[in-house]
C-alpha cells in the first residue's frame, strides 16, 4: 500500500557515532516488512562530516541544498565536488563519506536499497 509522510512533522535525529560531526537526519521511510528501500533526509552542518561507512546495498543521494565533497574509498587526493541539483550513486560495498565545505547546510535526500528482506 502506498504511504505518504510529511518531513515537516518528523523530528531530526543527531548522529553522534563513528566520527560524524554536525550530522542530522530524518527517516522518511525505514526498511519495514515488505519494503526493501529506505529514504532519509540528511543534513550536514557547515564544517560537518558524515562517518566513513559502507554497506552492501546501493545508495542514491540527491543534493537539495549546499555544497561539499564526496570521498570514496578514502581517495582524499581526488574528492568529488557536489552541489545542489546533483545526484550521486554509490554502489554497494564502496566506502564513502560526505563533508560540507560550504557556509550553508548540505541537505540530501538519500534512497538506499534494495536491502536484504527482513525476516
Amino acid at each position: 500500500m502506498a504511504a505518504i509522510v510529511n518531513s515537516l512533522n518528523i523530528e531530526r535525529e543527531q548522529v553522534k557515532d563513528s566520527g560524524a560531526v554536525g550530522l542530522e537526519y530524518k527517516t522518511l521511510f525505514a526498511q519495514e516488512k515488505g519494503r526493501r528501500l529506505a529514504a532519509n533526509l540528511v543534513t550536514v552542518q557547515p564544517g560537518g562530516i558524515t562517518r566513513n561507512h559502507k554497506h552492501d546495498w546501493e545508495q542514491v543521494n540527491y543534493i537539495m541544498e549546499g555544497r561539499g565533497l564526496l570521498i570514496v574509498d578514502d581517495n582524499l587526493e581526488e574528492p568529488l565536488e557536489i552541489e545542489a541539483g546533483m545526484a550521486v550513486h554509490v554502489p554497494g560495498g564502496e566506502a564513502h563519506y560526505y563533508k560540507n565545505t560550504g557556509s550553508e547546510p548540505l541537505v540530501m535526500l538519500g534512497v538506499l536499497g534494495p536491502m536484504p528482506a527482513e525476516k
